[in-house]
C-alpha cells in the first residue's frame, strides 16, 4: 500500500518492532492480540505496553510522524486514495497481530 511516498505497512511496522526491540526487549510477550486495535489509545500496541498510545509514543521520542513510519498510527491522507483511516487501522492491526504472534511463538519454542 504505498501511496504518496509512504511505506507499505509489513514496512512501517517492521521499522516500529525495530525500534520496540532497542527500547523494550520483549515488548511482544506483552501484547494481547485478542483485544489489540491500532484504533485504540489504550488497546493499541503502544497502549498495551507504555499505559497509553501517547505514553508510548513519548517514551519512544516520536513525532506523530514518526509514529506514522514506525506503523504506530495510520497515514489518513491515504483517505485521498480511496483508502479511509479504518482500512488503514485494520491493515495495521492485522500485520501488528501477525508479528506479534510470531515473536510470541518463537519465544515459547525457545523456553525450555
Amino acid at each position: 500500500m504505498t501511496s504518496g511516498g509512504a511505506d507499505s505497512i509489513p514496512v512501517r511496522v517492521a521499522r516500529g518492532a525495530a525500534r520496540l526491540d532497542c527500547a523494550q526487549p520483549g515488548w511482544a510477550m506483552r501484547v494481547d492480540v485478542t483485544v489489540l486495535d491500532l484504533q485504540s489509545t489504550t488497546d493499541d500496541l503502544l497502549g498495551q505496553i507504555f499505559g497509553s498510545h501517547y505514553n508510548g509514543i513519548d517514551t519512544l521520542g516520536l513525532t506523530r510522524e514518526a509514529s506514522q513510519s514506525h506503523g504506530f498510527y495510520a497515514h489518513c491522507a491515504s483517505v485521498d486514495h480511496g483508502c479511509s483511516c479504518d482500512v488503514e487501522y485494520a491493515r495495521l492491526t492485522a500485520e501488528w497481530a501477525r508479528v506479534v504472534t510470531s515473536r510470541q511463538a518463537a519465544t515459547a519454542v525457545d523456553r525450555p
